[in-house]
């Protein structure tokens, strides 16, 4: 039922996640209210007569006899009558310990799961850790499946993450009605699984509980780069996508008196064959893995006010090392 995607070529560290060297920001986290936070899309929810709330509720009722802790769940049937859907969201995302995600064609195209996943993946890479988000294989993609393969290369950095890691398969799972005892003794290993888990990244959030925000990274104008630090730059750079690239190339070309704003971007992406088909919220994602592998940083006051902010140090060594040029 444990597998972990293989991909033909690559070599993952941190468990089969790519390893990026980036300094961390801070994130505040919340008292913690529950957790474990259920990341799912409700179109697979609702096609299977409620399947996914149906296990959340059964991996409830096996922790409460397996493990000695009280294991809190969020997922977003819990919200009371009155409250504020998307606030409640937020507040539990922000309060939990780690993040349990139902991978489907619908999960891989909705905004809110994509949200979702980043929020783990900062906060891993504020803790260095990476068992944050335990995927669970809950739909066919072909997509995820083909890039487990080898046989596709460059996809989205959703996919590339959670196919990277060690994944629970449950598609033989979804009639939760009709497998009986099996059923029973796979929902009692996720428990045991997920009780573990906690217990692993738990010291991880005590000793970080008192973190104070990070000093935002200087833009002022340089000179040199620290040569160590150029040359690990270069490699991760030639570690990326050619869509990775083409949209760092794009941002650091010309000036852009500091900034430029994704939607400029996006007009800019019309102009290149390659990326002249990418939508707005795919930009999005593509730009901010980019700021969370420490190429630009991000300002932004919500998914469609949100500007890139070109870091001088990569500028410079990108032009030293001829890196704008395809």
């Amino acid at each position: 039922m444990y597998k972990r995607g293989q991909i033909a070529g690559r070599d993952l560290a941190l468990g089969g996640i790519p390893a990026y060297d980036v300094p961390s920001a801070t994130f505040q986290r919340l008292n913690m209210d529950c957790d474990v936070f259920i990341s799912y899309a409700h179109e697979d929810n609702i096609w299977d007569r409620n399947n996914i709330s149906h296990l959340v509720t059964q991996l409830r009722a096996a922790l409460g006899v397996l493990s000695r802790d009280r294991v809190q769940f969020f997922i977003d049937q819990n919200i009371k009558w009155g409250d504020v859907w998307q606030e409640s969201v937020d507040k539990s995302l922000a309060g939990s310990k780690f993040m349990i995600a139902f991978l489907s064609p619908s999960y891989f195209k909705s905004t809110n799961c994509h949200n979702e996943w980043m929020t783990f993946r900062d906060l891993e890479r504020q803790l260095s850790c990476n068992n944050l988000i335990l995927p669970i294989y809950y739909r066919l993609d072909r997509e995820f499946d083909a890039y487990i393969k080898g046989e596709l290369l460059d996809v989205i950095p959703l996919i590339e993450d959670l196919a990277a890691r060690q994944y629970i398969d449950w598609r033989d799972f979804r009639d939760m009605d009709s497998k009986g005892k099996r059923l029973k003794m796979e929902i009692e290993a996720m428990a045991v699984k997920i009780a573990d888990r906690i217990g692993e990244i738990s010291p991880a959030f005590s000793a970080n509980r008192s973190t104070e925000k990070a000093e935002q990274p200087s833009h002022g104008e340089i000179e040199s780069v620290d040569p160590t630090l150029e040359t690990e730059f270069v490699l991760r750079f030639n570690g990326l996508t050619s869509t990775q690239k083409c949209v760092l190339r794009l941002i650091y070309e010309r000036p852009h008196n500091g900034e430029i704003s994704i939607d400029k971007l996006g007009e800019m992406l019309r102009g290149v064959e390659e990326v002249s088909s990418m939508s707005g919220d795919e930009l999005y994602y593509r730009a901010k893995d980019l700021s969370n592998q420490g190429f630009i940083d991000f300002r932004s006051t919500g998914l469609k006010q949100t500007s890139i902010v070109i870091l001088q140090a990569v500028q410079f060594v990108m032009h030293k090392n001829k890196l704008l040029k395809t």
